[in-house]
């Protein structure tokens, strides 16, 4: 029988688990529950946006009536604040709190393949 001690390392802002320290702190460096974040996408865009915070502040709050509808409304200055970088929308709805919706204009999937399609046509 063979044994074998091993460490094993999670994010600090969404509890992703690894083996590896090196690549754990890459994960959390990028994570998009983390507010300090290094954004890849906007990096690739040479596009920066600086206010993530306000972003999330400028969500409603989870428990709000008629969210759908105040979500909506407070997408258009959202994408405006971060660039409409996708990774950077997705960052501030999941930083805006555990369980939260995600708007019917915001497709991540799409919005990603819109921008890199858009990147390589230049």
């Amino acid at each position: 029988m063979r044994k074998k001690k091993v460490w094993r390392y999670w994010c600090e802002y969404c509890g992703k688990g690894g083996c590896g320290k090196w690549q754990m702190a890459v994960h959390e460096k990028h994570c998009t529950a983390n507010p300090n974040r290094v954004c890849r996408m906007c990096g690739y865009a040479r596009t920066s946006p600086e206010k993530l915070a306000e972003a999330v502040a400028l969500l409603p709050n989870p428990e709000q009536r008629k969210l759908n509808e105040a979500l909506e409304g407070a997408m258009p200055e959202v994408r405006r604040l971060v660039d409409n970088c996708p990774a950077c929308i997705l960052s501030a709805l999941r930083q805006k709190g555990k369980g939260y919706l995600y708007p019917e204009s915001f497709n991540y999937k799409e919005e990603v393949e819109q921008m890199w399609y858009s990147r390589t046509e230049d």
